[in-house]
């Protein structure tokens, strides 16, 4: 126990970290965390440089090259633009390029009147989390008739600026390798770099985005029509209420907004971006957009008298349902609520965007009235559907004291906490895998719920359909949040929930019809990262000191030549197969690695998995598998 008197707070309690070392201390600060996010987003913070060359009209191909090194991966992006800046400052002496790497809040973006009118990156953090995270970053610069290069890492240079051959290339390449010790994952995601790539070849049509993935072939991500083309990819055409699609443009005294929008039968998607980063949880510009819509279609149905006198306003939440919009804004001087850039912040763009998305829409229904008349009508057949619903429920769940009856129906084994935090729940495939969970479960933290197998498909039902099943109804019981209108992500009784199924094509679908559970009716459970699923070892090496499990043959392959003496190899069929103990080890404990997190940032890309692979329509369903998008 530490013998430190805390009455006591003096100067010498005060730390003062040096260059870069904050960086390296509270890295989520900075990245979000030391997991798969934060290492997508150190890529992320380097492409978004070379995004803002092509923005200002300097060059049209970025070059992304990720190489396997083993146990971590090193990325290389190289634009054609001008080149960073390698020559002396004037006020401090030192090259601007080792300032860039070195210095914070040191960079081209700070300011209005800054080399960029637009740009994604605007703290001057971008190059100095690069630096203070790496293992070894090494930056190219074609500048000024002349290649220079400077290597970089854990935050200092590691050599000077060297001057190479005359050129008369322009541009920069930016090699960078992770920290092993800062990042808990070291390996990108081919297909969360491939989302992103093909996101920013809709928001920025004409540059063209190659990607060589370790040595698959390089594969090329391109756009003519932009926000068009997204959403032509998001939706499918033969379920879109609208026969085209509504597309808003407007330039401002410094913005730009764009607008696309249509309606399917489906479930309502929006994409929100701010200087072409993705808002995840969107901000003033979609507030604005959303208020802005909500008047136009409401003074359209008076003007039209599809709104008598006596009925309500159609609300934004009628609005919502089957909705797909893209809304992209671009800004001289984004405000963020943080580095990671996930909110637009700017109070005033709320009334703006609100009266240009009101004035063109109410134009453009006045000019098209059956267009709004479809919308008008869907809205007000949602309403009616809600009253539906509402009885429905009433009907089925009954009272306050008949909804608490899940815990005593068997399927669930609770913990004894009662602390949310710390309370794990497992969801697991068939009675058969309940006794080994049970055994190796810690009662204190660790409940059980038994599914009876194949789960109901909820892509395309309404709440009251899915409350007519037993095992979803029990399950709601069971998470104490309630659904729907009552949904409150504050009474939720466990803040991990884990789906464990086999690795098979059955523990799949079980898998796939839980997570579309999630994703249509408690989405919040997955944008405030509480779910995950456990990933089945499908090897054991024993030895007579240690047990080892690797989740796949290339890791067996790996691990093999490393082991000292004898050793057995078992195969494991999924979860269903593990003992007690192998159960316990491998998946419960926590220092275990078998947990995937399904993370917030990937909820809309779920989402539209979700739509393909569970809708009505076999088309997208067929072309989604084809192109490998899984």
């Amino acid at each position: 126990m530490s013998n430190k008197d805390y009455t006591q707070y003096t100067a010498k309690d005060i730390e003062l970290l040096e260059g870069l070392e904050g960086m390296r201390e509270r890295p989520s600060m900075y990245i979000g965390n030391n997991g798969i996010e934060g290492l997508h987003q150190c890529l992320t913070e380097s492409l978004t440089n070379s995004i803002d060359e092509a923005i200002a009209g300097f060059g049209n191909t970025i070059e992304i090259t990720i190489k396997d090194d083993g146990d971590v991966d090193t990325f290389s992006i190289r634009d054609y633009g001008r080149g960073i800046p390698v020559d002396i400052h004037p006020i401090h002496n030192r090259p601007v390029l080792e300032i860039l790497c070195t210095d914070m809040h040191a960079g081209g973006k700070l300011t209005a009147e800054s080399n960029y009118k637009v740009s994604g990156g605007n703290y001057g953090i971008g190059l100095k989390v690069m630096n203070a995270l790496s293992e070894k970053l090494h930056i190219e610069s074609w500048k000024d008739g002349y290649h220079y290069t400077q290597d970089f890492s854990k935050g200092f240079k590691t050599s000077d600026i060297q001057k190479l051959e005359k050129t008369k290339e322009t541009g920069t390449i930016m090699t960078w390798t992770p920290d092993k010790s800062i990042f808990e994952v070291t390996k990108f995601s081919k297909s969360r770099v491939k989302a992103a790539l093909k996101d920013n070849a809709f928001l920025n049509p004409g540059v063209k985005f190659i990607l060589t993935y370790y040595n698959d072939k390089p594969e090329t991500f391109f756009s003519k029509a932009g926000l068009v083309d997204m959403m032509d990819d998001m939706i499918d055409k033969k379920e879109t209420l609208l026969s085209k699609h509504i597309y808003i443009e407007e330039t401002g005294e410094k913005e730009v907004l764009k607008i696309v929008l249509n309606y399917t039968n489906g479930h309502d998607m929006l994409r929100s971006y701010a200087n072409n980063l993705r808002m995840i949880n969107d901000g003033t510009h979609v507030t604005g957009f959303r208020a802005g819509f909500t008047k136009a279609i409401n003074v359209f149905a008076r003007e039209a008298k599809v709104l008598k006198d006596k009925d309500e306003n159609i609300s934004g939440n009628e609005l919502k349902d089957g909705m797909c919009a893209i809304v992209s804004i671009m800004l001289p001087d984004p405000q963020f609520e943080n580095q990671t850039k996930t909110k637009l912040s700017n109070v005033y763009l709320t009334t703006w965007v609100a009266s240009v998305v009101y004035n063109n829409l109410l134009e453009h229904f006045r000019k098209y009235p059956n267009i709004a008349k479809e919308i008008i009508k869907k809205a007000l057949a949602y309403r009616k559907l809600r009253e539906i619903i509402a009885k429905t429920k009433e009907t089925i769940l009954g009272t306050k004291e008949n909804k608490k009856f899940g815990a005593l129906s068997g399927k669930l084994s609770n913990c004894s906490s009662k602390k949310p935090e710390e309370c794990e729940l497992y969801l697991l495939e068939g009675e058969s895998s309940k006794t080994t969970v049970k055994t190796a479960r810690n009662p204190v933290y660790q409940a059980i719920f038994t599914l009876r197998g194949r789960v109901l498909n909820t892509e395309n039902l309404t709440i009251d359909k899915v409350l007519e099943n037993l095992e979803f109804r029990e399950l709601i019981q069971a998470l104490e949040t309630g659904i729907d209108d009552e949904f409150d992500l504050k009474k939720l009784r466990y803040h991990k929930i884990v789906i464990a199924t086999d690795a098979d094509a059955f523990g799949s679908g079980i898998r796939l019809g839980l997570v579309s559970f999630f994703v249509r009716h408690m989405p919040d459970i997955i944008k405030q990262g509480y779910l995950y699923f456990a990933e089945a070892p499908l090897f054991k090496i024993v030895t007579k000191k240690e047990t080892i499990y690797c989740k796949n043959k290339k890791i067996l392959d790996e691990t093999i030549p490393k082991v000292k003496g004898e050793y057995q190899i078992k195969r494991f069929k999924g979860l269903g197969e593990m003992n007690p103990e192998d159960f316990k080890d491998y998946v419960m404990n926590p220092k275990a690695d078998a947990l995937v997190q399904i993370l917030p940032e990937d909820y809309e890309r779920l989402s539209e998995i979700i739509s393909k692979l569970q809708g009505s329509s076999s088309e997208p369903r067929k072309l989604f598998i084809e192109k490998g998008e899984i």
